[in-house]
């Protein structure tokens, strides 16, 4: 089984991740639809992909049989007037500029 790892852009003032891929270890080539693909080079498996018109690096791995596996269901919308009288809101807290 795989699962895919949508990575968000880091800000420039957080610190660089570690790097537990070691560039040396992948070769890359463009698909049909412009990604840029990273395969391990040992056994040609494909396991990166950046798609630079959405800006997003995908990093591909396989899931364990044993993974905790859950599904979140929609919750019911809250009502506006009932979350500010649950927080004891008050209009004080707001000033307009």
């Amino acid at each position: 089984m795989k699962y895919f790892l949508y990575l968000a852009e880091i800000p420039p003032s957080t610190p660089s991740p570690p790097r537990p891929y070691p560039t040396d270890q992948y070769w890359w080539q463009w698909n049909e639809r412009n990604n840029l693909e990273g395969f391990n080079k040992s056994n040609d498996n494909h396991i990166f992909t950046w798609q630079p018109h959405g800006s997003q690096f995908t990093i591909i791995e396989d899931v364990p049989p044993n993974r905790l596996a859950i599904k979140i269901q929609k919750p019911p919308q809250l009502e506006r007037n009932d979350v500010l009288k649950s927080i004891n809101f008050d209009d004080s807290w707001v000033q307009i500029l």
